[in-house]
């Protein structure tokens, strides 16, 4: 397994940035470090992808914000923590309401105080890397489940574009390949009369009301294939909210069925219990899209 970690450091006073390099190269060797002045050419690294923790002076003379940067890489998927060098009477309130791990030095700070902080990070990134690493697993085998099933997955956009759908779906509509259909809008799909009514039941999943929460997270609506027959499909419907929002569907074919033991109540009862307490499947899901 390959313990080697990427450190960024990000500061425009080019000594300290320097010296911290120095500092951390001697102290934990077995790691990749590298110092910036600006962030243009952190961006344009090689490694940019591979961080596992960025290094960052508060107070950047091009008045970058970086509580914004931190914010953008992690709502980017960059899931690191960060190590803020900040001055003695620096106001922290300002990151409550960011979501990431982060820590603060002052100036001026002893090295070795520095390094600790460093390893204790680190550790924390490796932490997220191993979820990740599990959490792409599980979506890989959510994936799996709904393309050798009768079930239809079915993922869309705020402007009903497809994001994503089960092989089982993309064939039953007359393609070769479920991704032939992505970024095709679902309302092809769909009888002309029904437009309307399934643009309203999706956005009001969208919007999470608790007046439409209840009965409309179900719908049913015949799709029409590329051929022109249609298949008259019960869908149950939730959102997946990671940066945008996007609804995530479940399609029950009613000419068939999942298994011999299944009907619309059971997956019903599922439904109901993946959405009110067990919101793995979601949760795997939002990376995907």
């Amino acid at each position: 397994m390959n313990t080697k970690q990427v450190i960024f450091i990000l500061d425009d006073d080019e000594s300290v940035a320097l010296m911290i390099e120095q500092y951390l190269k001697d102290s934990i060797p077995d790691n990749d470090i590298y110092s910036f002045t600006k962030c243009v050419d952190m961006y344009e690294h090689s490694e940019f992808y591979n961080m596992s923790l960025l290094i960052i002076d508060i107070k950047l003379s091009n008045k970058v914000h970086v509580n914004e940067i931190a914010y953008e890489l992690n709502n980017n998927d960059f899931n690191i923590p960060y190590l803020f060098i900040s001055g003695k009477n620096y106001d922290y309130e300002c990151f409550n309401k960011y979501d990431y791990t982060y820590d603060f030095i002052k100036k001026p700070f002893d090295l070795n105080e520095l390094l600790n902080r460093v390893k204790v990070l680190l550790k924390v990134s490796k932490t997220y890397k191993l979820h990740a690493t599990q959490q792409s697993k599980l979506q890989v085998s959510l994936k799996e489940l709904f393309d050798y099933t009768n079930i239809y997955l079915l993922i869309l956009d705020c402007n009903m574009k497809i994001k994503m759908c089960s092989y089982k779906l993309g064939t039953d509509l007359g393609f070769d390949h479920e991704t032939e259909i992505i970024g095709l809008s679902w309302k092809q799909f769909i009888k002309e009369k029904d437009i309307t009514k399934i643009e309203n039941v999706l956005k009001n999943v969208v919007d999470d009301t608790k007046k439409y929460q209840k009965f409309l997270r179900e719908v049913t609506n015949k799709i029409v294939t590329r051929s022109g027959t249609t298949i008259n499909v019960k869908w149950f419907n939730s959102r997946i909210k990671n940066g945008q929002v996007y609804t995530f569907s479940i399609g029950i074919p009613y000419n068939r069925k999942v298994t011999p033991l299944d009907d619309i109540d059971s997956i019903r009862s599922y439904w109901k219990h993946v959405l009110d307490k067990d919101e793995t499947t979601l949760k795997a899901l939002r990376n995907v899209v």
